[in-house]
């Protein structure tokens, strides 16, 4: 069975030329000037779609980046153990990073936005389903390079964001924000390594390693190790705090509405805070609040959080909650200021 198995194995591999993909993956991922001009324009647009919280023109990023040419390079390497192409795409891949922060450090410097938006806040905290995903994506791009399925990749370079982390580092290094560049950094190192690892293996399912396949197998799961290991512990314990987090807000949740289950109540806004000391901060409406009701909602909290943390309430007392809570939108609505001079200002009316 066996024997057939691997028969079957080579007589497929020997369908595939080998020579000619590596060539077209090794002009794919060579250092060029157009290689640095594409990484600048994708660090550039990156970067604005970042400051302007627009999703559309960070894909659009995603999709100008040329660095998915030297990963699956590197990963070519790896799965050949050809050093010389290992430490090409490196080199590659270190002009297309310092171009990037340059670009992104740049833009960030001479843009009077400088706030963290809900997309750069998006890549500074990396989980172990980041890694999955990368996983997938790079296993999707090698054997659609391996196969000739060149649209293929369009998805993976969205679905692996290699440039917006690398410009959100440039954000975090412009703006003084060092935890925002380590955890986008983390991000794309998280990207990068499983991607060219994934690459790897597809190249060596499919005979890129000749002969010395056992020999390359023991050598992939040795790199593999040393690199996905390190960055797998920190990646799961993110998403341990993300799990945590996310049941301390459901318990909160289910005693706020099991204590002011008398009369009705509506959350507005809950957060919980987990750096340095944790806090939970709870807005709701109810329709009365006093000391009773802040005694028996912090009976009932203080057993479930963990210890030490700080709870701050901040009670809406309204006539109507699920009226506040349909209203939020209006309340929320901006203010357009009246002329500096010259013409009588108009009252605004505000929303009460």
């Amino acid at each position: 069975m066996l024997t057939f198995l691997f028969g079957a194995w080579r007589r497929r591999n020997a369908t595939v030329d080998h020579g000619a993909i590596a060539k077209t993956i090794d002009d794919d991922g060579r250092l060029a000037h157009g290689y640095l001009f594409m990484c600048a324009m994708a660090a550039g647009i990156a970067t604005i779609g970042l400051l302007c919280n627009s999703a559309s023109v960070i894909i659009g990023a995603m999709l100008v980046s040329p660095l998915m040419g030297p990963i699956v390079r590197l990963g070519l390497g790896i799965g050949t153990l050809d050093l010389a192409r290992v430490w090409r795409s490196l080199a590659t891949l270190a002009c297309g990073m310092a171009i990037a922060l340059v670009v992104a450090m740049l833009i960030v410097r001479l843009s009077p936005l400088r706030v963290a938006t809900p997309e750069i806040l998006a890549r500074t905290n990396p989980n172990i389903f980041d890694m999955i995903a990368a996983t997938l994506s790079g296993l999707a791009g090698g054997y659609a390079t391996v196969r000739n399925r060149g649209g293929t990749i369009v998805g993976v370079a969205i679905a692996t964001a290699l440039m917006p982390p690398m410009a959100v580092v440039g954000f975090g290094l412009a703006t003084g924000e060092p935890a925002f560049a380590r955890g986008a950094l983390l991000l794309f190192t998280t990207n990068l390594a499983a991607i060219a690892l994934s690459v790897t293996l597809v190249c060596t399912w499919y005979g890129f390693g000749g002969a010395a396949t056992g020999k390359v197998v023991a050598w992939q799961l040795l790199v593999g190790m040393a690199v996905l290991l390190p960055l797998a512990w920190p990646l799961s314990q993110a998403l341990t705090d993300i799990a945590r987090q996310s049941r301390t807000v459901s318990t909160v949740r289910a005693a706020l509405m099991d204590t002011l289950g008398d009369q009705q109540v509506r959350i507005l806004d809950l957060h919980l805070d987990d750096s340095g000391m944790p806090a939970l901060d709870v807005t709701f409406a109810v329709q009365h609040w006093g000391a009773e009701e802040d005694e028996s909602l912090r009976r009932a909290l203080v057993p479930t959080l963990p210890p030490g943390t700080t709870l701050r309430f901040q009670p809406m007392v309204v006539a109507d909650p699920v009226g506040t809570q349909a209203t939020r939108p209006t309340l929320r609505r901006p203010v357009i200021g009246g002329p500096l001079s010259g013409a009588p200002s108009k009252a605004v009316p505000v929303t009460p």
